[in-house]
């Protein structure tokens, strides 16, 4: 009798395994992200347990705050998103959580207003250089308007970041800029003289934009938490003598913008 009630407890203890080994914890359960970003960081609290392409992810049931990290070094403002879910022990659970889609918008020369223009509606984005982050892709032109210059067009983009860099070129003599200003007189001697500050206007735009980032670039290394680089003194160092250089620059596009407008008005 002994032997059949060992043999009974055995073959308990055995099937007690192999369903362990099949079915997870009563206590847990499966989260699934879905994303436009599958290489973000995926955190649950402030703790990373892997990016989104990894999941589903074994988690004890329960609510739940997920936060969806972008997942780049290069980037000084990294996007995130976060929302609640309740995970239900024994079963899979979806959640779905988009980053911002990003804009980035430069002009040559910079200071150009940036609106959105779509079926007959106009939405004024700011001024460049701009960064604006949307909850979703933003359908429409992009029209860069500066006085002196003409109009200048592109698609929006629907990449989760788009960056566009447009060169706006200058109204001819002649042509009308707004109601007020009708004409433009005709050239003037020394010309060489405008065409010269032009240039050096629009080349020092070009090198106040380039070392402001690769100011920002250097910044990110130094905050990044990330970064096996972070808090290094000659990074900041390096930051701070970029962020002067592009200064620098700047004050050089302002002379020649003066030069231009002081000629314009002597005319």
């Amino acid at each position: 009798m002994r032997i059949i009630i060992c043999l009974l407890l055995v073959t308990s203890l055995s099937s007690a395994t192999v369903a362990g080994q099949d079915v997870m914890p009563r206590t847990d359960g499966l989260l699934s992200v879905e994303t436009n970003s599958p290489d973000a960081i995926v955190l649950v609290g402030s703790e990373a347990i892997g990016i989104a392409s990894e999941s589903p992810f074994l988690l004890p049931a329960g609510p739940k705050q997920i936060t969806l990290v972008e997942a780049t070094t290069s980037s000084w403002a990294p996007r995130r998103v976060t929302g609640t879910v309740i995970v239900t022990a024994n079963q899979t659970t979806t959640l779905r959580l988009n980053l911002p889609v990003r804009y980035r918008i430069d002009s040559m020369p910079p200071g150009a207003e940036i609106s959105l223009e779509f079926e007959g509606r106009r939405e004024i984005i700011g001024i460049t250089p701009l960064v604006t982050d949307r909850p979703d892709v933003m359908d429409g032109i992009l029209v860069a308007r500066s006085r002196g210059y003409m109009d200048t067009e592109v698609e929006a983009g629907d990449s989760i970041v788009n960056h566009h860099m447009l060169m706006m070129q200058p109204l001819e003599a002649g042509v009308e800029l707004d109601a007020v200003t009708t004409w433009i007189p005709p050239r003037q001697p020394r010309r060489w003289i405008d065409y010269a500050a032009a240039g050096v206007a629009l080349a020092a735009a070009g090198t106040a934009i380039y070392y402001k980032f690769e100011a920002d670039s250097v910044d990110d290394r130094y905050r990044s938490p990330e970064s096996p680089e972070r808090g290094d003194p000659l990074l900041k160092s390096e930051a701070e003598r970029l962020d002067l250089y592009s200064l620098a620059a700047l004050g050089a596009m302002q002379v020649g913008i003066t030069v231009l407008a002081v000629r314009f008005v002597l005319r």
